[in-house]
């Protein structure tokens, strides 16, 4: 009998599987020539490139359902020349630049997600990924249903989710992502430590100025180019504080691709954590370094949190409890209330 229920519910699994296989489609490059259409869209993948490797790949996309919103995530090869263009064409054959370039101007293999505006894909077209077809590497497309999310004031808004990942919508309107403010988020101060997306190249310095102690201080960045296997060593004035290891993603990310030896890499950022001893950072200026043996690895989002040992004052408190942020000078990490 315990059998009989352990194939039934395989066979439940296998046509879960097969029913939800219909809101992804996942397109490895270059693309293979056929005359099947996949689910969901109106007319086979199009691929047409020149001598020089130069060209556009389409996908026409059927009109999606109401209440649907579809995502394209296109994973590359980086690089400072620039990465591939997203363009989305209706009916009437009127073009519209989703993104006029996908790169985060680093070198190594990238990850890009951008959102179909919502009333272009109830009505259905074309998206267009156009540039060198041969540093593409996949397209997947995200057909994605509404759900009710409800999130904590702390907490900060997010829309999608995809890849186990809650993505706000600026981070998918297709351009350069925006520097975020430093701000209170509850109790907690937040202060990022970089503008832009900066190359490790063994090592990398922030220097953090602290003008009042902290019972707590968590370090976090995003790393792209740094082997699964592996994570930084983070240095708080000369003194070894720990090593910093990205999450691996779940292998339903787009951007696990498997090299000709067999091996996988990721293409894209990978975010992690490190708890830094709050006693080990001093008054005034600090020198936190990261650093790597591996070549290649950008680092982007550098942040450090920071617990007081006092709390906010009463209106900036207030202010946080209701989700909205505060402003403060980032060039003096005053915590003092």
């Amino acid at each position: 009998m315990a059998r009989r229920l352990l194939v039934l519910c395989g066979m439940l699994l296998l046509v879960a599987g097969s029913l939800r296989a219909a809101d992804t489609a996942s397109f490895d490059f270059p693309i293979k020539d056929s005359s099947d259409i996949p689910p969901r869209l109106a007319n086979p993948v199009k691929q047409i490139i020149s001598s020089d490797n130069i060209g556009y790949t389409i996908f026409a996309l059927q009109p999606a359902n109401p209440g649907e919103e579809v995502l394209v995530t296109v994973v590359f090869e980086d690089g400072t020349e620039g990465g591939p263009s997203l363009l989305w064409i209706d009916d009437s054959g009127q073009q519209v630049t989703l993104s006029a370039s996908l790169s985060d101007g680093v070198v190594g293999k990238n990850q890009r997600t951008v959102a179909i505006p919502v009333a272009s894909a109830l009505s259905g077209g074309r998206f267009v990924i156009s540039g060198d077809q041969s540093k593409i590497l996949r397209a997947r497309i995200d057909w994605l249903a509404p759900v009710p999310t409800l999130a904590a004031a702390d907490q900060r808004p997010g829309r999608y989710l995809i890849n186990d990942r809650l993505i706000p919508v600026d981070a998918v309107n297709g351009q350069p992502p925006v520097v975020e403010p430093d701000a209170w988020i509850g109790k907690v101060f937040e202060a990022f430590l970089q503008e832009e997306p900066a190359a490790v190249d063994g090592a990398v310095e922030f220097v953090v100025p602290l003008g009042a102690a902290a019972s707590q201080v968590l370090l976090s960045a995003r790393f792209l180019g740094l082997p699964l296997d592996q994570g930084v060593t983070v240095w708080l004035n000369g003194s070894y504080m720990g090593e910093l290891r990205p999450q691996v993603p779940s292998l339903n990310d787009a951007g696990y691709v498997v090299n000709d030896s067999g091996e996988s890499t990721y293409a894209g950022w990978r975010a992690g954590a490190l708890l830094i001893r709050a006693s080990d950072f001093q008054q005034g200026d600090n020198s936190l370094v990261l650093s790597t043996k591996s070549t290649g690895v950008y680092i982007r989002d550098a942040a450090l949190q920071f617990r007081p040992v006092t709390t906010p004052t009463s209106s900036t408190e207030q202010a946080a409890s209701s989700g909205d942020s505060v402003d403060l000078d980032s060039q003096n990490l005053d915590l003092s209330p």
